[in-house]
Order: structure tokens, then C-alpha cells, then sequence
């Protein structure tokens, strides 16, 4: 697994903290990739506007809400495990090769 470059990612507009590492995962429910900060346990889906985040932080004993992208209440994240598969949109976010 690989994590993207932590500051041209905040240089960006993700707002992170000093142990955020950010990576590229896959919504089981859509297919498409968004953007995860697992220290902060927030989702980023746009990939050229990084405001557009929602955080996977549900209520105490709630899950998180819906998909940002499909609406789907059933959803789970995949990383993805090497560069090569990263979408187009995020290749701006991905260390270089």
C-alpha cells in the first residue's frame, strides 16, 4: 500500500495534522476512488475541490452516513495497493514514481 504526497495533498486544501497520511481507497458501493485521512477519519471525494469532504465519524454506536457520491447506506473502503491503479483524477496527489 502506498500513501499519497502528504503535502501536495494539503498544499491542496486537505486539512490534515501532523499524523495524517492520506490514501487513495475504493467505495464498495460505486466502485469510484476518494481519498481517505485515517488518522482523522475523513473522506475527501473531489478530487479538484478538496472542501468537499465528509467525515466517517457516525453518532456513538451509529455508522457513518450515506455515500457521498451514490447515496448507498451499505459501503465500506478498499485501498488500493499500488500507484498504477490510482484513477486519473488523483495521480496529481500521488508520489512520484
Amino acid at each position: 500500500m502506498f500513501t499519497l504526497d502528504k503535502c501536495e495533498f494539503e498544499k491542496h486544501g486537505a486539512v490534515g495534522c501532523s499524523n495524517s497520511h492520506y490514501r487513495i481507497v475504493i467505495l464498495t458501493c460505486c466502485d469510484r476512488q476518494v481519498v481517505e485521512d485515517a488518522e482523522l477519519s475523513v473522506l475527501y471525494f473531489d478530487a479538484t475541490n478538496l472542501s468537499r469532504r465528509v467525515s466517517l465519524l457516525g453518532a456513538r454506536d451509529a455508522p457513518p452516513g450515506p455515500c457521498p457520491l451514490c447515496g448507498a447506506t451499505d459501503w465500506a473502503l478498499i485501498p488500493i495497493e499500488d500507484i498504477a491503479s490510482a484513477s486519473v483524477e488523483w495521480r496529481w496527489a500521488c508520489p512520484p514514481t
